[in-house]
C-alpha cells in the first residue's frame, strides 16, 4: 500500500483505493520494512499493520534509511561524474570528444582565459563526426561553423571537416582555402601517379621514359603507336594511365582556370554556366510530389529492410558545384519505433545540404518506392530549409543494397544513387527530434539573430 503525502510531508487524508491493495506478497513485504514495521504473517495482516500506523500517525521513513538514501544520491553522482570524466579522458582524437559531448569541446575549446584564446578550429573528423551536435552546439555558444571537403591525412580519401569560429567572415574564408588546397594536392597527387604510371610502362616496353613533357597530341600518338606494336604492354597499366590520364587533363583544365586573371576567369565562367545550364535542362530530372501524401504517417511492418549507411553518388551536384566532392555524400536510414508501429527517417549529406528525410510510403513490393519531405539546411551560409516544395523520392533494388533517387527544393531537382555500406546508424528518435527542429519559430528565431 503506496502511502501518500502532502507538499508539507503529513500523510494526506486521501490514500490509494482498494484496486491498489492488489500487489504481491514481496511488495507488501518491502513497506513494511521500509516503514520500519512488524512483519506479518499474510498480506492481510501487513495490511492492517500498515493502516494502524497511518491511524496512529507513526508510519514514516526512518531516519536512517533517509541518510542511506541521501548518501546513495551523492555517490551515484560522484561516480556518474567520475565516469564520464574519464569517458572523456579516454578520448584521443578531435572526432571522438566531438561525438561525446560537442558543446563541452566547443567550451574548452574557446575558452577565453586560455592563452592565447582561439578564435578559429578546424575540427579534422571522419565520415562518422557528428556535425548536427556541432552545429546545435554553435548555436548555443553564438560561434559560427561551416563544412568543407578536404583530403584525409594519408591524402587518399576525401573526408569533411568542420571550421568553427567566432568571426563568420573569417570561417568562410578558412574553409574556401581548405577546399582549394585539397584540390590543389589532389592534382598534385594525380601528377605523380600519372608520371609513375608513364615510367613503369615505358620500362615494361624496353625503353626509357621520355614522355613527361609531351602534349596532349604527343601522347595519344604514343599510345595509338603502342597499341600497334608487336612487344606486349600490360593492359592494366594502360588502363590506369588511360583513366588517370583523363582525370589529369580535366584537373590541369580546373588548374588553369583558377590561375587567369579575374576578367578572364569570370568570361569563361559565364560561358561556362550558360553551356551546363542549357545542359541540365536537358538531363536535369522531373519529380513533382502526390500533394495527398502527409509526412510520418506511415508505418512500416513488414517491408524491405533499408536500414543502415549508404554512399550516396551524385554527379550532376558535384558538377554544379565545384567544392563539393561527389564521394564525399552519405545517407543513414534509421527506423523510429512507436506504439502504433515504425517511422523511417533519414539523416543525409549531400554536400551542398544537409538534414533529415521523413518518409510518407514504405518501400513495399513491386516498386520498392517510398516518398519523403526532407528538412535542414544549406551548407555555404547554414540557413533553414524546409516546407511541402522540398520533397522527393528513394526507390530501392530488391536486395535492400542499391538505391536510386530524386531530390526536389535544393535550388532545382537532382537525382543520386546510392550503396549500403554498413548496418550501423544514428537512432531513428533522434532523427524525427531533429526534423521537428527544422520549423517556422526556430527560422524566424535564426533570422532575427543574424540581424540583431
Amino acid at each position: 500500500m503506496t502511502v501518500t503525502h502532502t507538499p508539507k510531508g503529513n500523510i494526506s487524508k486521501r490514500q490509494p483505493s482498494e484496486r491498489n491493495l492488489k500487489k504481491p506478497r514481496a511488495w507488501w513485504e518491502a513497506q513494511i520494512i521500509f516503514y520500519n514495521c512488524k512483519k506479518g504473517p499474510s498480506i492481510s495482516a501487513m495490511q492492517e499493520i500498515l493502516r494502524a500506523a497511518i491511524t496512529a500517525g507513526s508510519l514514516s521513513v526512518p531516519k536512517a534509511t533517509l541518510d542511506l538514501e541521501a548518501t546513495m544520491k551523492k555517490e551515484y553522482i560522484e561516480l556518474s561524474t567520475k565516469a564520464a570524466e574519464d569517458s572523456w579522458n579516454s578520448c584521443t582524437t578531435d572526432e571522438e570528444r566531438v561525438n561525446l559531448d560537442a558543446e563541452r569541446f566547443l567550451r574548452e575549446t574557446f575558452d577565453r582565459k586560455k592563452t592565447p584564446p582561439v578564435d578559429l578550429y578546424v575540427i579534422k573528423g571522419g565520415p562518422n563526426l557528428h556535425r548536427i551536435g556541432v552545429h546545435q552546439a554553435t548555436e548555443r555558444m553564438t560561434l559560427h561553423m561551416q563544412s568543407a571537403d578536404a583530403l584525409g591525412a594519408e591524402g587518399e580519401l576525401w573526408t569533411r571537416w568542420v571550421i568553427v569560429g567566432r568571426d563568420r567572415s573569417k570561417v568562410y574564408e578558412h574553409a574556401t582555402w581548405i577546399e582549394a588546397e585539397a584540390r590543389r594536392r589532389s592534382y598534385q597527387q594525380m601528377q605523380a601517379q600519372l608520371k609513375a604510371l608513364k615510367k613503369k610502362r615505358a620500362k615494361n616496353l624496353g625503353r626509357e621514359s621520355d614522355t613527361e613533357d609531351r602534349d596532349e597530341d604527343e601522347v595519344r600518338l604514343v599510345k595509338r603507336a603502342r597499341r600497334g606494336s608487336s612487344t606486349p604492354a600490360s593492359n592494366d597499366d594502360d588502363d590506369d594511365i588511360d583513366s588517370l590520364q583523363d582525370d589529369f587533363e580535366r584537373q590541369s583544365t580546373a588548374q588553369s582556370l583558377s590561375a587567369v586573371s579575374d576578367e578572364d576567369k569570370q568570361s569563361s565562367e559565364q560561358q561556362s554556366n550558360s553551356k551546363e545550364e542549357d545542359d541540365s535542362e536537358e538531363e536535369r530530372p522531373e519529380y513533382k510530389r502526390d500533394p495527398k501524401l502527409k509526412p510520418i504517417i506511415a508505418r512500416f511492418p513488414d517491408t524491405l529492410n533499408v536500414i543502415g549507411t549508404w554512399n550516396i553518388y551524385a554527379p550532376k551536384i558535384a558538377q554544379e558545384w565545384g567544392h563539393v566532392s561527389a564521394e564525399s555524400m552519405c545517407l543513414q536510414l534509421a527506423l523510429h519505433k512507436t506504439k502504433k508501429g515504425e517511422q523511417l527517417f533519414a539523416d543525409f549529406d549531400l554536400g551542398i545540404a544537409t538534414g533529415v528525410f521523413a518518409f510518407d510510403t514504405p518501400p513495399i513490393s513491386p516498386t520498392l518506392e517510398c516518398t519523403f519531405l526532407w528538412r535542414g539546411r544549406d551548407t555555404s551560409e547554414g540557413e533553414m530549409q524546409f516546407g511541402t516544395g522540398r520533397n522527393g523520392k528513394l526507390t530501392f533494388d530488391e536486395d535492400g543494397e542499391t538505391l536510386k533517387g530524386v531530390i526536389a527544393g535544393l535550388w532545382g531537382t537532382w537525382s543520386f544513387e546510392g550503396e549500403k555500406v554498413s548496418l550501423s546508424v544514428r537512432s531513428g528518435a533522434r532523427m524525427k527530434e531533429e526534423y521537428e527542429e527544422y520549423n517556422e519559430d526556430a527560422y524566424e528565431r535564426e533570422r532575427v539573430a543574424r540581424w540583431h
